[in-house]
């Protein structure tokens, strides 16, 4: 039995790291797609002559991208969650 449970507690250990990092690449996806757009923006922006549409535009599709990256991650852990509950309610029905 000892054995078990040291191998359940490894997996929740894994489980939380993957967590863990997907949380963490939030704000560096959401920063990239911000720089990226934006520097769209910013190119076309020069390549029509001055203004700030473009960039302007370009911020938001990053923001948009990153509101994206956020619903990904939230509905990816929520369904880690999910399936773990569904483990452990099995492994509770079969005792």
């Amino acid at each position: 039995m000892v054995a078990g449970k040291n191998d359940s507690a490894a997996s929740e250990k894994s489980v939380g790291r993957g967590a863990i990092g997907q949380a963490l690449s939030l704000g560096s996806n959401l920063a990239a797609g911000m720089a990226v757009f934006s520097f769209i923006g910013y190119w076309i922006d020069r390549r029509r002559g001055g203004g700030t549409f473009w960039t302007l535009c370009g911020m938001f599709l990053g923001v948009l991208y990153g509101a994206y990256e956020v619903w990904k991650v939230v509905r990816s852990l929520n369904h880690e969650s999910k399936d773990k509950l569904r483990g452990t309610k099995e492994a509770a029905d079969r005792k």
